[in-house]
């Protein structure tokens, strides 16, 4: 399993231009993806199946497991991408959406960068608002120096790390109207 260090912050649509803004100051890249995420229900953890259209480019599709406690600011999680062939992902959504069913589908226009090792999004999440998603990958870094890079790319886009507005579960937590503070998700083996 891969591992990151991640932090959600809902934020207003000023905010998130604020944030794209200081991003393309900086010679950040942004691309815009739509994505399309159906998430199943499932013991443990969590298991969505990713739907990606590019502004540019060809779509893609994506089998995500991940597992992360529920918690507010930075926190740490687990996951496993697993890319599948597009011309499948319908019939392998509708396979997993008849056998452990369907929990909920959230969709979104995301703008992606990349700095460091530190991914950006900048979501427009139907139904829900605007947030700010900041995903740092850990292969090899310790700790302290993802915890480091997260917090340099936080600054360098204009966010704060320990804001009030960090939201502790997941986009498909909050369009279920679960309370994503006590909500805990319980690890993958």
């Amino acid at each position: 399993m891969a591992h990151n260090l991640e932090l959600k912050i809902r934020c207003r649509h000023e905010q998130l231009a604020a944030a794209e803004a200081n991003a393309v100051n900086h010679g950040l890249t942004l691309t815009r993806l739509h994505q399309v995420d159906t998430y199943f229900t499932v013991p443990r953890g969590r298991l969505k199946l990713r739907q990606i259209t590019p502004e540019w480019g060809m779509e893609t599709a994506e089998l995500i497991s991940s597992a992360r406690p529920n918690t507010t600011g930075p926190r740490w999680s687990a996951y496993r991408r697993v890319a599948l062939p597009i011309a499948e992902a319908a019939e392998i959504c509708l396979a997993l959406t008849e056998t452990v069913g369907r929990l909920v589908v959230v969709r979104k226009q995301r703008r992606v960068a990349l700095h460091g090792r530190t991914r950006i999004h900048l979501d427009d999440v139907t139904d829900l608002g605007a947030f700010i998603e900041l995903e740092t990958v850990v292969i090899t870094l310790p700790d302290a120096q993802a915890a480091a890079d997260l917090a340099t790319t936080a600054a360098l886009i204009g966010v704060d790390p320990e804001s009030s507005d960090t939201i502790a579960g997941s986009y498909a937590d909050l369009l279920l109207g679960r309370d994503d503070r006590s909500h805990e998700t319980r690890t993958m083996p």
